[in-house]
């Protein structure tokens, strides 16, 4: 089997990784020939990627966006926080 250019980290340093990311870094090496910019001539942008990548995501429990579409799109709230008079 030849050599894995998937390189990760996870943050804090000191603490070792979640459970889950064995696991995802599995899905990312399952993927890899598809999407790594060392074997392809031109890298892939995101949207190329994420249909590789995707089946593997969901399999693992993650929700992932189908496109670029409203419909296709994962909502998710983002706080905003108001800015102090200037």
């Amino acid at each position: 089997m030849p050599k894995s250019t998937i390189r990760f980290t996870s943050f804090p340093r000191t603490e070792p990784p979640p459970d889950f990311v064995p696991r995802l870094i599995t899905a990312f090496r399952s993927c890899e020939s598809a999407i790594s910019t060392e074997k392809l001539d031109k890298g892939l942008t995101s949207d190329g990627v994420l249909p590789e990548l995707s089946p593997a995501l969901v399999e693992l429990g993650f929700e992932v966006e189908r496109g670029k579409h409203k419909a296709d799109r994962i909502e998710r709230p983002v706080a905003r926080v108001p800015h102090p008079p200037s």
